[in-house]
């Protein structure tokens, strides 16, 4: 009796692009081991078809243009930090996570920097390609995360390992003040909550900003997601 072949993971292509969730769609038809159900360009329209289709894994961008729904599960809770707008995928990947915890999610993203693909990580992938992949790269990317492993390009492991060489140390009234800063307090609000005054808070910041030189909240609020910081 002849062995009867398994059936092809089923795999969602979220994007906004619509050329990149046609032609991501079509790479997969050509896998014998990967059938695509479907695909979403949005954060809403992504939760949807998880509930109708209920794919083994998610191809998942990060720059999303529509937030979820206020009721879905992934609300943050009490103290952790929401990802900033240019990442609504983030938010997204654990709205997905708590309706179906054995997803699988691979990011497929054109922004590979650390401190993103850390976060991404945090938030529950199982993996980080950038766009800029070729054929092969996504093959095996998909058997990694498919059979359950983490999958990083061995140019992204690098980025991520220097990154963590060359980040300063942070002081511990620094990391709390991180910390508080991502999960959207004013410097009054982190004075009060540190019990300390707002211009220790106002020159807390500016050491963080000169010695991570990252400049606007969004950046801060993605360093401190991947370090652990805001949950």
């Amino acid at each position: 009796m002849q062995a009867t072949s398994p059936a092809p993971k089923r795999a969602l292509v979220v994007d906004d692009q619509l050329i990149v969730r046609a032609g991501v769609a079509a790479l997969l038809e050509a896998m014998p081991d990967w059938q695509c159900v479907g695909t979403a360009a949005s954060a809403e329209a992504a939760v949807q078809a998880c509930v109708d289709e209920r794919p083994d894994l998610v191809l998942l961008d990060l720059h999303l243009p529509s937030p979820l729904p206020e009721h879905l599960p992934q609300a943050p809770q009490a103290g952790q930090a929401t990802a900033p707008r240019e990442l609504e995928g983030i938010t997204l990947a654990r709205a997905l996570l708590a309706l179906q915890p054995r997803l699988r999610i691979l990011v497929l993203s054109g922004r590979t920097q650390p401190e993103i693909v850390r976060a991404a990580l945090r938030a529950g992938a199982c993996g980080f390609i950038g766009k800029d992949f070729v054929h092969a790269e996504l093959q095996q990317a998909l058997r990694s995360v498919g059979a359950g492993h983490r999958w990083l390009s061995p140019a992204l492991a690098a980025a991520l390992r220097e990154q963590e060489r060359t980040t300063p140390a942070l002081t511990a009234r620094q990391r709390d003040v991180l910390g508080l800063l991502a999960r959207g307090q004013s410097n009054k609000q982190i004075a009060r909550s540190l019990g300390v005054s707002v211009k220790t808070v106002e020159y807390h910041r500016a050491e963080l900003i000169a010695r991570l030189d990252l400049h606007d909240v969004a950046s801060l609020t993605r360093f401190a997601v991947a370090q652990g910081l805001a949950a």
